[in-house]
């Protein structure tokens, strides 16, 4: 278990159960040894069967309650070099400069960038991330093993979706003079499915590693890159996970194209229960109803959302149609990698949703959705919470005087961390007694080269703010076309 694989019993533990899909907490005694749950019963029947045992750790942990690690939804670990570069500018102004921070990355700097990111995801209880990888110009065999070297040394389940779009960025915004006809891009998509596949033969095998189809936003994406990608999907049973309708520009671009996003994804056959949507908050109830009827789940990114003012997911909604969600911290630079303040904005942006308080969201349901995988995760990642000879990985929270009954209402409205005293992850300590584990010189050396990183990107910078006049034009129309034409309540507050 990292510190010399010593076995250890903990007894009377408060540990995390569903019973007939009721999340509560029963008292439990389970023995860890060499990493894996060896025995776990109730403390009378451990204690019987176990009573032989001799030099033994043993962990009373009678105020301590154990729950299943997180697992996040969507997330960039491009984003680890624009830690705190990101203030008040919305969804298309920021990905100005998220481009211009993005481009021509070394693998250095890119093993940098994932090391960091991975290192904050399980330093917050995280064991498993879907990283909607990004490497511009262009996607490189080079770059994604310097991603997966750091989540390798760091121990964190990944699934990694290769982003890839073949039309520019601003010819997909509303309002242009002309669009342009779809180019051929034959080659850029020969190049990403052989980057697939190679990936694929590569990580096929990896027990932390794998592989899904990470277009960029649809609405970047010739006919023929959905048509090729729907064809890699079928063929080798890949997710497909992309962002959709994150922001009111990209459905005003929708309508003047004449199309809705997701009818025109699903007339490749592309929408079933291996699609994953980030954020999706500018729905229709005719996208929902689509979803719900192909079982595809949505990531439901509500920091990053609120931080760029890209409007308010209506959760309440795709719980009405049966569209299954999740959360995702995405960026590290526009969300929180923190899974408590995760959950708090998840729970109480659902009051501003809906007047109907019945719809909205519960600590209960929200820290559900919390340590649910994705569709896109390895099925072996997924076993009941400490199953016998498995690989043991827990949270454990340390609370003097707190009910069972209260546990889900603490740590989704109050908790910052700091009672989260252990971590484990597949038998290795992330964290000890309050104590990182974790943290190593290369961490800090790598936090040290991402931020004079950032000085050199000054000039890429400059240029990207150099058009933020006419893309704020470009928003402040769709805005206003809208506020006219949205069919239904907005995701946001009219001003």
């Amino acid at each position: 278990m990292k510190d010399g694989q010593v076995s250890i019993m903990i007894k009377n533990a408060n540990v995390f159960t569903l019973h007939y899909q009721k999340p509560t907490f029963e008292k439990k005694s389970f023995l860890i040894e060499n990493g894996k749950v060896k025995a776990i019963s109730k403390p009378d029947v451990f204690e019987e069967k176990n009573s032989f045992l001799e030099d033994i750790q043993v962990w009373d942990a009678s105020d301590m309650y154990f729950i299943p690690p997180f697992s996040n939804g969507h997330s960039h670990s491009y984003t680890g070099i624009l830690k705190r570069t990101v203030e008040a500018v919305p969804l298309d102004l920021y990905m100005l400069e998220a481009i211009a921070y993005g481009k021509n990355r070394s693998t250095e700097l890119i093993y940098d960038c994932t090391l960091l990111h991975g290192y904050e995801l399980l330093r917050n209880g995280y064991q498993m991330t879907v990283d909607h990888f990004s490497e511009r110009p262009t996607l490189t065999e080079e770059g994604i093993d310097a991603a997966v070297q750091a989540y390798r040394e760091l121990g964190l389940r990944t699934v990694l979706a290769p982003m890839f779009s073949d039309r520019n960025y601003l010819d997909s915004l509303p309002f242009n003079k002309a669009y342009p006809k779809e180019n051929d891009s034959t080659s850029e998509i020969d190049n990403y499915e052989s980057l697939i596949c190679r990936l694929m033969r590569c990580y096929e095998q990896n027990k932390l590693i794998t592989i899904s189809l990470g277009v960029d936003g649809v609405q970047r994406c010739s006919n023929e890159l959905l048509e090729r990608t729907s064809k890699m999907k079928n063929e080798f049973e890949l997710g497909w996970h992309s962002h959709l309708l994150e922001s009111h520009t990209q459905w005003t671009y929708s309508k003047q194209q004449g199309e809705s996003l997701l009818q025109r994804i699903d007339s490749y056959g592309l929408l079933d229960e291996k699609t994953v949507f980030a954020h999706a908050i500018w729905t229709t109830e005719e996208d929902r109803k689509l979803m719900s009827d192909r079982g595809v789940s949505i990531v439901h990114c509500t920091c990053s959302n609120l931080h760029l003012g890209s409007g308010i997911c209506p959760i309440h909604l795709y719980q009405s149609q049966s569209v299954d969600w999740h959360l995702g911290t995405d960026g590290f630079n526009c969300g929180t990698l923190n899974a408590f303040e995760l959950m708090r904005q998840a729970a109480r942006v659902s009051r501003l949703a809906t007047d109907n308080h019945e719809n909205w969201l519960t600590a209960e349901e929200v820290f559900i959705r919390m340590i649910t995988p994705t569709s896109l995760s390895k099925k072996d990642w997924v076993h009941d919470f400490l199953s016998e000879n498995q690989p043991a990985s827990f949270l454990a929270f340390s609370y003097e005087d707190l009910l069972p009954e209260q546990f889900f209402s603490e740590v989704v409205y109050y908790e910052n961390g700091e009672n989260m005293r252990d971590i484990m992850m597949d038998g290795a300590w992330m964290k000890r007694n309050g104590v990182d584990q974790l943290s190593s010189p290369e961490i800090s050396l790598a936090r040290r080269r991402i931020q004079e990183n950032q000085i050199d990107y000054q000039q890429e910078i400059n240029q990207a703010r150099s058009q933020f006049s006419t893309v704020n034009k470009k928003i402040t129309k769709s805005w206003e076309y809208v506020q006219k034409n949205w069919p239904e309540a907005i995701p946001k507050v009219r001003t």
